[in-house]
This record gives C-alpha cells, structure tokens and sequence, in this order.
C-alpha cells in the first residue's frame, strides 16, 4: 500500500490509477486479514462488541481523515494525501505489532 506515494508521483492519469489499483489491491488484502483479527484474540462473547468498536472508530477515523485530507489538498497538494495515506499503513502494522503481544491457538470445537 505503500505504492500511493507513486500514485502521487505518477506522470499521467493511466499510470496513477495503476498504482491507485496496486494500492486498492493492497488495502483489500490488508482489511480481510484485520476485519479477522477480533476473532483470532478475543472470545466468541466478546467479538460482536469488540468489531462494533472497531467500526466506530473506522468511521471516525475515515470522517477525520475526510476533513484532513480536503484541508491538505486545498493548502498544501493531493501528494501530501497519498503520502500520509501510505504512511497510515506503517503505522497501522506497528500498533499491530506492539499491541497483539500473545498467540492464539484456539481450535474451533
């Protein structure tokens, strides 16, 4: 997902929306596998909960970012955008990293 920033750099259309295709290529993989996360680490009681909150704070998320990104693009050029979109990922695996510290082997009974 890190190929935004090439999307922003690109020299035409055609070649910005193939690297917006690799990104969006990028993203699907990447939210399947998170959107599976709650199930892998929490109890079955605790799953609905756990992605209703996890929802909440995408939507917020993304009406933050909505109001951010139309304020970069106005003051500062869509290339901020894409570069703080592909920064978003790094940043999403490390708190996956330092906040997922155990393993689960749960086997489904």
């Amino acid at each position: 997902m890190l190929s935004g920033i090439c999307a922003a750099r690109a020299s035409t259309a055609s070649v910005a929306l193939t690297w917006i295709s690799v990104v969006l290529l990028g993203y699907a993989s990447w939210a399947s596998n998170m959107l599976s996360l709650p199930i892998d680490l929490f109890g079955s009681h605790e799953v609905g909960r756990i992605t209703g909150l996890t929802g909440t704070a995408g939507a917020i998320g993304g009406m933050a970012f909505s109001l951010i990104s139309g304020w970069l693009i106005a003051k500062v050029s869509y290339e901020s955008v894409f570069v703080a979109g592909s920064a978003m990922i790094v940043c999403a695996l490390i708190a996956v990293k330092v906040l997922v510290t155990h393993k689960t082997s749960r086997v489904a009974a």
